[in-house]
């Protein structure tokens, strides 16, 4: 099994947003899981097991500041969907998990962003 759950969220109107920043949540939020998805395939494949990628509704919703988070996660919601129609035939599944908001670091630091307005506890 397999289990992609890396995430960074950097927030920034897509306007005002550094190439840097872009690149480098796309790299950790969707490049990692693609080269570590292609690495796990052949051992999967010997014993029909499971990939389950851990995206956000961030994916599937639009909000301010979520140019790059946002777009990654939408890219491994079908990332997730691809490898799925690829691999069923040797056996291996491809799931994605979308959670809402979790009472993470990097939801403090999102919740900062946006003026404070949530209450984290």
């Amino acid at each position: 099994m397999l289990v992609n759950n890396a995430g960074v969220y950097k927030s920034a109107p897509v306007a005002e947003m550094s190439n840097e920043t872009f690149l480098y949540v796309m790299n950790l939020n969707l490049t990692a899981p693609m080269v570590l998805s292609r690495e796990a395939i052949p051992h999967l494949r010997k014993t029909k097991g499971n990939m389950i990628h851990i995206s956000s509704v961030g994916g599937v919703m639009a909000g301010r500041g979520l140019g790059a988070y946002g777009t990654a996660k939408a890219g491994l919601i079908q990332l997730s969907r691809v490898i799925s129609v690829e691999e069923a035939p040797f056996g291996v599944r491809s799931n994605i998990i979308s959670p809402g908001a979790i009472a993470t670091d990097m939801l403090k630091g999102l919740v900062e962003d946006l003026g404070g307005g949530a209450k984290m506890t």
